[in-house]
């Protein structure tokens, strides 16, 4: 006799597939007859109730590939169901445009698939090996001297578009049936010296901001703020007047990559600079007005300019700032706006911040702010580790000083002596 079910899910091919739900030890299981005519049993991971239809339903047209063995979800329609489903789950803005950019980059290279369920795990082959081969194009050099993306940025990649597939079309919106970028590991990399904005490059940068923009004082406003919070570079560009409060930033739940509010106080100095400056909506929004000033003012095309304040041109403009204190300095090291992210949290950590308290402080996971934003004298606190062990690392062996009878002196064998008869 066949199991009956009082549930059932439609999936896009117009198949109802029976299900049934079943609690054991407080975590809800959904029971099924899966795409193989076999029973399955799949673990929802939840202990609420009100969640069990919903990822029940989510696992059902995950295990029957229901897009892909009937309707084929186009590319198009992907980035509908993925920008909706974003918008109702309440995720950042800039992950779902990451996302975006993610399977832009996979659809251009496969121009004749139709969607992200046709993409299987030799295509996501061929795309790593040319994605890793051929030129950064974010990368301004001529086509001689053109260079490969770096093994960090292949790794980055791979990591954001696998997440995608991973969590997205395979879990959230069940339009693929694998991820078939799970197998593929990234060119092996060096790890990379953490490098951070001294006071002296910074003093020479802000003399550059002064002097190119003839004393504009927003370039170095912005920049004291960023070295001074150690806030991300989205997360500046995006501030509000309002969040100005009683001596502080204040940076909130929904605007941070963290998702936790956190009220940054300022010098009373920075603060009275910011509460002049800021605008009447956004911190940052006379910026735009008063740079088409300027470079009239140095006969610099402007037609280009475009009135209003949007944070992600001021997101792009900054990086340009940097492209051109490079171009005119180009024998000093180069610097970007994270290097002012991991001054603060070197300050920190030189001041003798604990790590966990610098990681509250500053919104940021304890492991990623010692390995990715601090730099470290790493030989000064490898001979401080071992000084503070000495000699009581090994114990005193055989009457050795050394410590280890393996480290004594060799001695010399006593000489047999001729016997006699």
């Amino acid at each position: 006799m066949g199991r009956t079910f009082d549930k059932f899910v439609s999936l896009a091919d117009d198949r109802r597939i029976g299900y049934g739900l079943l609690q054991r030890d407080s975590t809800w299981y959904v029971r099924f007859i899966g795409p193989d005519n076999q029973r399955c049993k799949r673990s929802l991971d939840t202990e609420k109730k009100s969640e069990t239809q919903e990822k029940a339903e989510r696992i059902i047209a995950r295990e029957y590939g229901a897009f892909r063995s009937g309707v084929t979800v186009t590319w198009d329609e992907a980035i509908k169901l993925l920008t909706d489903k974003f918008a109702s789950s309440g995720r950042r803005q800039t992950t779902l445009t990451q996302y975006l950019k993610d399977m832009n980059l996979i659809r251009r290279q496969f121009l004749a698939v139709t969607g992200p369920a046709d993409i299987d795990e030799s295509m996501a082959m061929t795309w790593l090996e040319t994605f890793t081969t051929t030129a950064d194009k974010r990368v301004k050099y001529d086509k001689a001297n053109a260079r490969q993306h770096s093994a960090h940025n292949v790794k980055n990649r791979l990591v954001s578009v696998s997440a995608l597939w991973n969590k997205w079309l395979v879990k959230e919106l069940g339009i693929c049936r694998t991820n078939p970028f799970a197998n593929l590991s990234p060119p092996k990399a060096d790890a990379k010296p953490i490098r951070h904005v001294s006071d002296e490059q910074m003093k020479e940068f802000f003399t550059y901001l002064h002097d190119f923009y003839n004393g504009w004082e927003f370039p170095i406003l912005f920049f004291s703020v960023k070295a001074f919070t150690g806030c991300r570079l989205a997360d500046l560009c995006g501030l509000k007047s309002e969040q100005l409060r009683t001596g502080s930033i204040v940076f909130p739940a929904g605007a941070t990559k963290g998702r936790k509010e956190r009220a940054v106080p300022l010098p009373t100095g920075l603060f009275d600079a910011l509460q002049k400056y800021a605008g009447t909506t956004h911190l940052w929004e006379n910026y735009s007005g008063e740079l088409k000033t300027i470079l009239d003012a140095k006969h610099f095309p402007t037609h280009r300019l475009i009135d209003g304040f949007d944070w992600e041109r001021l997101y792009a403009w900054v990086g340009n700032i940097f492209d051109k204190y490079r171009q005119a300095f180009p024998t000093r090291p180069s610097l970007n706006s994270h290097q002012f992210r991991a001054r603060a949290f070197t300050k920190a950590w030189d001041g003798g911040v604990n790590a966990k308290q610098a990681s509250i402080a500053f919104g940021c996971n304890p492991d990623t702010l010692l390995k990715h934003y601090t730099a470290l004298d790493e030989q000064a606190t490898t001979d401080d580790v071992f000084a503070r062990i000495g000699a009581n690392i090994l114990p005193d062996f055989g009457g050795t000083v050394l410590g280890h009878n393996s480290e004594k002196p060799p001695q010399k064998k006593p000489r047999k002596r001729k016997t006699t008869k």
